[in-house]
């Protein structure tokens, strides 16, 4: 080799080894520490609290089987700028041999639906204690997309813990939460070429355990192993995982106020940002994720107006929009006040002025002795109108007179 091509390949080597540098730099160490107990927020299946009857599932006990109740939640989830973190219940101790690591010879995940075909699952997100590692599988192909290592070490993507909520589902070595920490950017990353691409925001999951530590096999969660049905009933409600907003309230009928109440979903816990007619404010989404503005009348909302509408959350650099139009649609008023604004009245001709208020520029109709007349109320919303004589109004006659307006 001469001396130029060496000099090129020492090149080539150091900007490969900057490279590898620059992308491994990018990617996200475990979390420093795992989040507090109280702040994960517990699953749900068909609206009741996520459940799974011990040992309902053969090959599936001990540390692999997944518990819980109408009181205890098998499934728990929580999220931050960061990582997207799972949560799982187990009715034994899930580390070798009863110790702090290495784990048991087993998996514990979660499938992720991201299309709404809830007759497929497209990912698996899988502890793997067989290889002591976090695995991201296609699993339609079983492909393997990311893994993340260590699981349990100081730092680590996995914990593991006896329960602090006084679960006693295991007869032997206490229940235990297996939680795991998912980088939520290099999970997306890593199926960006995928034909259908991880998107975190609201997705619905179901949570098993694994005997080869990347396929999801035994005791899904809200299914009951010894009389299986259609396991689409074992698929989580809804959750919430990464920034995430929408907006609720119907947008498509107009509000009859010009102080609407708009409401919605979001990250729970998260600041959701507002604007309307160029004003915003915010709220802070509640623990379960719902979040509720009252709109003031500072805002100067107006009848007959639509208005464009902006809900935003940020996490860390990612922000995600919800946008829709607001319409105002007062309803009509309408008002008789003269000649008295009481029920019954006397007048002293037969022509008689009928007076009254409006929705402002409204048209009102006036029914009396089965004639009827129109009026335009004014932009103050006042009218008037002069009974004809060819209404044929009589003295000593009682009438029932009408006003009326619609938009």
């Amino acid at each position: 080799m001469n001396i130029a091509a060496w000099t090129r390949s020492v090149a080539s080597f150091a900007a490969l080894l900057l490279s590898l540098v620059t992308a491994f730099s990018a990617f996200a160490a475990p979390p420093s520490q795992f989040p507090a107990d109280s702040v994960f927020i517990p699953a749900t299946c068909g609206g009741s609290l996520t459940n799974d009857a011990i040992t309902d599932a053969p090959s599936g006990i001990g540390e692999r089987d997944i518990v819980g109740d109408s009181t205890h939640a098998a499934f728990s989830t929580w999220s931050d700028e960061t990582f997207a973190y799972f949560r799982i219940r187990v009715g034994g101790v899930p580390t070798a041999n009863g110790g702090n690591a290495p784990l048991a010879q087993f998996g514990w995940g979660v499938g992720i639906d991201v299309d709404g075909d809830l007759n497929t699952i497209e990912y698996a997100l899988v502890v793997d204690g067989i290889k002591e590692q976090v695995n991201l599988t296609d699993n339609v192909t079983k492909a393997s997309l990311k893994i993340w290592t260590p699981t349990i070490g100081t730092p680590g993507y996995v914990q593991v813990k006896a329960v602090t909520d006084g679960s006693s589902f295991a007869s032997k070595g206490g229940d235990h939460w297996v939680t795991f920490a998912i980088p939520m950017q290099e999970a997306v990353a890593a199926t960006a070429g995928q034909a259908k691409p991880l998107v975190w925001g609201k997705v619905r999951v179901w949570v098993a355990t694994s005997s080869n530590g990347f396929t999801l096999d035994a005791d899904f969660m809200c299914w009951d192993d010894k009389n299986p049905t259609d396991n689409k009933s074992a698929v989580s409600d809804p959750i919430v995982l990464g920034p995430f907003v929408e907006i609720t309230t119907d947008l498509t009928k107009p509000a009859s106020t010009t102080t609407p109440t708009l409401t919605g979903n979001a990250t729970p816990n998260a600041t959701v940002t507002i604007t309307i007619n160029g004003k915003s404010t915010t709220v802070t989404a509640s623990s379960t994720g719902t979040w509720t503005l009252d709109v003031p009348a500072s805002w100067g909302l107006e009848d007959g107006k639509t208005y464009p509408v902006k809900a935003s959350v940020t996490l860390g650099s990612t922000t995600k929009d919800a946008t829709g139009n607001l319409s105002i649609f007062l309803p009509p008023t309408v008002k008789l006040t003269a000649p008295t604004s009481q029920t019954t009245s006397t007048v002293t001709t037969t022509t008689p002025k009928i007076e009254g208020t409006a929705t402002p520029d409204a048209t009102v109709t006036i029914t009396a002795n089965g004639k009827t007349g129109t009026a335009i109320a004014g932009s103050d919303g006042k009218w008037t109108f002069d009974v004809p004589s060819d209404w044929g109004l009589k003295d000593g006659t009682t009438y029932d007179v009408k006003a009326s307006v619609t938009k």
